[in-house]
């Protein structure tokens, strides 16, 4: 087969990205976002599988819930966001370090619902 061919084969298929298509990625305040929201819950899941793994998945999140303690867990949760958000602040990733923002308000919004105008989840079985 010649060059011309072999580079004629390549256009048409999938090519790994480079390092500053990666780069670009990461950079991104969706990517931030989409990192600020789910390493939260994947704390919290950690929080269940080192302490709470003797319950079931729907009793833990039972527990949390009519305990009273979800808007403090999920607080305590967010503290990740910090982290990471500093992580970025440091590698220059500033756009990322935005999504990191936006989701920690998204959360804060949420907290500030459940402590003050959401009713008890006890009371909603009533």
């Amino acid at each position: 087969m010649e060059n011309s061919e072999k580079n004629n084969l390549k256009k048409y298929f999938v090519q790994k990205p480079s390092s500053l298509q990666m780069k670009r990625v990461l950079d991104t305040t969706l990517f931030g976002l989409v990192l600020g929201v789910l390493s939260p819950v994947l704390v919290m899941l950690s929080y269940y599988f080192i302490y709470r793994s003797y319950m079931t998945l729907d009793g833990f999140i039972r527990f949390i819930c009519f305990g009273g303690t979800l808007s403090a867990r999920i607080s305590l949760c967010v503290i990740i966001n910090l982290g990471i958000f500093f992580l970025f602040i440091w590698k220059e990733k500033y756009s990322s370090a935005r999504g990191i923002i936006i989701a920690t308000f998204l959360y804060a919004g949420l907290i500030v619902y459940l402590k003050f105008f959401a009713p008890p989840i006890g009371m909603m079985a009533e």
